[in-house]
């Protein structure tokens, strides 16, 4: 930013639409990554606040699926979901998860190529619900499994997407889903095979 409006200052650069929308993304940027480090702290400090309600499972990847699939048909990369088996509830933020569901979901989209599948999936497990984003792209070396919860971190591919690469999307989602008492994991065989991410939350 300070770059552009020295060029402008200089006469190197005129005040154009091509400037303001740059300009204008940079602040937007500056903008979220200061509300993702703000609630990363929170978090870590753990006042995240949660506004509980009761929630069915169905309902709530049914909703994350409409609100990305503009996003997957445009990218050519097919999205499906699978389960619960039966309906079931949870007592969880609807805000909150859906904020987790849509940065799983745009990570999963984000390592795809056109032609692939993404899978959102769930399944009760005993006393908890486990749901699944489960993609066929760019997969995780094993050396980065263990750091992509840390804040800041983007190893090469890592999932560290999250519209505009903060790089705390997943630490994120992970203070959420302990906030609800859950726990979330991450697997990828390796490079080129693909990534699942797990979510388990405890039913009503």
């Amino acid at each position: 930013m300070r770059a552009y409006l020295e060029s402008i200052d200089d006469g190197v650069r005129v005040w154009d639409e091509e400037t303001r929308d740059i300009l204008h993304d940079q602040v937007a940027r500056l903008s979220m990554l200061a509300t993702d480090v703000a609630d990363v702290s929170a978090a870590e400090e753990g006042r995240t606040t949660l506004d509980l309600e009761t929630l069915d499972v169905g309902e709530l990847l049914r909703s994350a699926v409409a609100a990305s699939r503009t996003a997957y048909e445009r990218a050519g990369v097919e999205l499906v979901r699978n389960g619960p088996s039966r309906s079931c509830a949870i007592r969880a933020d609807a805000h909150r998860l859906g904020q987790v569901l849509t940065n799983l979901l745009d990570n999963a989209l984000h390592h795809s190529e056109s032609g692939q599948a993404v899978t959102l999936a769930a399944r009760i497990n005993g006393p908890v619900v486990e749901v699944s984003v489960i993609d066929r792209g760019t997969g995780i070396p094993a050396e980065q499994l263990t750091h992509v919860f840390e804040r800041f971190y983007r190893g090469d591919a890592a999932r560290h997407h999250t519209g505009h690469g903060s790089g705390i999307g997943l630490t994120i989602s992970k203070a959420i889903i302990e906030a609800h008492h859950g726990r979330i994991t991450v697997e990828s065989p390796g490079p080129g095979a693909g990534t699942k991410v797990t979510f388990a939350i405890p039913l009503t």
